[in-house]
């Protein structure tokens, strides 16, 4: 008896893993889908305007893009709605402000929201405190020339349009005191203030706009664009991949750690082919020997433990090296500096953080590794290293070289310890040097805002933050 009663829940379980790996297919193939809208966005109706991802779910939706940037949803959720200091993205600022505008690229699986929260609130609202905080830089206070007005879609109510201006004005201010160098430059290079406009499969009208009406507009636009599409049926009828069957999923990118099972947005478009037409029941394994075969960390682990499948940096030159400007210091993923251009290392010194030393032995520059672990496996790693890594850049700086800070990704461990080392060297100490006021939450928020700024890939963790504050507190600095 007790063996009839097992057999069926084998089936079972055998008929559910079938279903998860079609289930795959269907993720893969919706996504191929949706990449269709935003190569038409692109070639046909926006040409010549930059494609930013916004990570992390924007990464999956084109083989190219020209960079990327990082507005969280839960900065726009409603009635907890944040501006961050840490990750100002800065260079979207740039990028829109050179081209004429800017084209970001995300989606959502809501079933009743048209756009994701990070394009419905957090990206207006960062509009709207940089068009403010630029006024206020300028001095021209309530210039009605220029637009301090917050762009809301417009099923957005009155109510919550009323509570976010105190404090986008809020945040205005204290953008126009912190970062006083940065609005400077922002003076400089915006003529004509931001703004988002929202872009989907039911805007019709942007197939009429000329690139001459987009030249004649009174700001700088942003374009938002939701890729994906309401409904449970395809947008098009694509000409390739139609040998299976499948089943359309909006914003199937979403949430990628439950469904990617190794895959990242870069693997997927190098073997997009092979995937698309492999069996759906075959999918899944299709994509463990891809995985295997780049070496992909996920899955590899430190100490047998698995490594959380970040996205990274989909930016274009993504192997070269970002340097935060006027200071010496730059930051990249350790890896890539195999493909480094060789003027970019000549005269520096490089400062391996990552688990495994990873810089190639060939970089052409001097390497000293300081192993630091995540923060998910060493709470101390990074703080413990702190003293070390930051007076072996102070001292490689006043030699006279260039320093390059690496690590795994380039967006956590490098970016702390360049933080860092700008929070000591301004007092112009070292360890136990101490100054007037012990340094606050706030002073590594704006330092690692410093950071950011020049390197787009660059977001610590909080807590990688938290590990420079207390080294900063424990060491009286």
């Amino acid at each position: 008896m007790e063996e009839l009663e097992r057999k069926p829940k084998g089936n079972l379980l055998r008929k559910l893993k079938r279903r998860e790996r079609a289930g795959l297919y269907n993720v893969l193939r919706s996504i191929y889908e949706d990449s269709l809208f935003v190569r038409e966005l692109r070639e046909d109706i926006l040409p010549g305007i930059p494609v930013l991802a916004n990570l992390r779910c924007g990464a999956w939706y084109s083989p190219r893009f020209d960079g990327d940037c990082y507005f969280k949803s839960t900065d726009g959720h409603c009635g907890k709605w944040q501006f961050s200091f840490t990750r100002l993205n800065a260079h979207v600022a740039r990028t829109a402000a050179g081209a004429g505008g800017a084209l970001l690229v995300d989606s959502t699986k809501s079933a009743v929201k048209r756009f994701p929260d990070s394009f419905a609130r957090t990206v207006p609202i960062w509009c709207g405190v940089l068009n403010r905080a630029v006024a206020i830089a300028r001095g021209e206070g309530d210039d009605r020339d220029w637009d301090r007005e917050v762009h809301l879609p417009s099923w957005i109510p009155d109510s919550e349009r009323s509570a976010l201006e105190p404090l986008v004005e809020g945040w205005s201010q204290k953008l126009a005191k912190t970062q006083p160098g940065l609005l400077e430059e922002l003076s400089e290079i915006l003529a004509k203030p931001l703004r988002p406009l929202w872009v989907s499969d039911d805007s019709p009208m942007w197939q009429h706009v000329t690139r001459e009406d987009r030249d004649g507009f009174s700001f700088v636009p942003v374009y938002l664009l939701c890729c994906s599409k309401l409904g449970e049926s395809p947008r098009t009828s694509a000409d390739k991949f139609t040998r299976h069957s499948w089943r359309y999923i909006r914003g199937a990118a979403d949430d990628h750690e439950a469904w990617a099972a190794g895959l990242t947005p870069q693997m997927f478009w190098s073997h997009h082919e092979e995937l698309l037409e492999t069996d759906p029941e075959e999918v899944e394994r299709t994509v463990e020997e891809i995985a295997s075969r780049e070496g992909l960390q996920y899955g590899a682990g430190f100490g047998g433990k698995r490594l959380s499948q970040k996205i990274t940096s989909c930016s274009a030159g993504q192997t070269a090296v970002s340097w935060v400007a006027g200071t010496g210091v730059g930051i990249c993923p350790a890896g890539a500096l195999k493909s480094v251009d060789a003027s970019e290392v000549l005269g520096a010194v490089v400062l391996d953080c990552s688990t495994s030393r990873a810089v190639p032995a060939d970089v052409g520059a001097d390497v000293r590794h300081v192993e630091i672990l995540p923060h998910k496996f060493d709470r101390l790693s990074l703080q413990n290293a702190l003293g070390g890594a930051t007076t072996y850049i102070a001292e490689r700086l006043g030699a006279g070289c260039k320093v390059i800070v690496a690590c795994d990704d380039g967006q956590d461990i490098s970016p702390a310890v360049v933080a860092a080392h700008f929070l000591v060297s301004r007092t112009g100490t070292e360890a136990g040097g101490g100054r007037p006021e012990p340094y606050t939450k706030e002073d590594v928020r704006s330092a690692i805002s410093r950071v950011t700024q020049h390197c787009p890939a660059a977001h610590p963790s909080r807590g990688s933050a938290k590990q420079v504050y207390n080294w900063l507190r424990l060491a009286n600095l």
